[in-house]
């Protein structure tokens, strides 16, 4: 789980205990880091996928599914994107 801002690291842990809570694998990089290096961390990790957090999915109430290899998104509700990563992996 990545977050763009500072302002958004709470929803990021928030969304990183629902996703433990349903069994799936999940790493959250609490170092003041900006979105690109916490992109470059899950990547040197070898990870398929990332959500990311930002203002904007903060105020729609939901999250931007990356696919880390092709760079496709999907604003999801958690819901969503927890079935998502369950049926891709």
């Amino acid at each position: 789980v990545a977050y763009v801002k500072e302002n958004n690291k709470q929803r990021a842990i928030e969304v990183a205990q629902i996703l433990r809570a349903n069994s799936i694998n999940t790493d959250l990089n609490l170092a003041k880091r900006n979105l690109a290096n916490q992109l470059a961390y899950a990547d040197a990790l070898k990870l398929k996928y990332a959500i990311i957090i930002g203002d904007a999915e903060e105020k729609a109430g939901k999250v931007r599914l990356r696919n880390l290899i092709s760079g496709e998104e999907e604003l999801l509700t958690i819901d969503e994107a927890i079935e998502e990563l369950r049926e891709k992996n």
